[in-house]
């Protein structure tokens, strides 16, 4: 093997060893669902928050699901993304009013 081969060989273990850690990251596919921490973390806010936002319909659960709350994900990503792209999505308005009471 040749110093060259040599260290090339070096450096790319020592590059994998670094990025092993992302590397998982990359490889698992982003949730379809929060949990009610999860959410929370997302979207820098309290479970209290979380909660609230579930109680008034502002944030929907994934149904038959037991006790736990288990939000979609897609519906966090409305919520961050405003109310009129909310709004079109419920149908019934109930994401957009509410972002439009908390404004006021």
């Amino acid at each position: 093997m040749s110093l060259d081969a040599a260290i090339q060989a070096v450096v790319a273990d020592a590059i994998h060893d670094a990025l092993r850690p992302y590397l998982g990251r990359l490889a698992d596919p982003e949730p379809l669902v929060y949990s009610v921490r999860k959410a929370a973390h997302v979207l820098a806010t309290s479970t209290t928050t979380i909660r609230r936002l579930v109680d008034e319909g502002v944030l929907p659960v994934v149904p038959h699901m037991g006790q736990r709350i288990v939000i979609p994900r897609a519906a966090v990503a409305r919520l961050v993304d405003g109310a009129g792209s909310c709004e079109s999505e419920s149908g019934d308005g109930r994401f957009a009013t509410a972002l439009r009471a908390r404004s006021a």
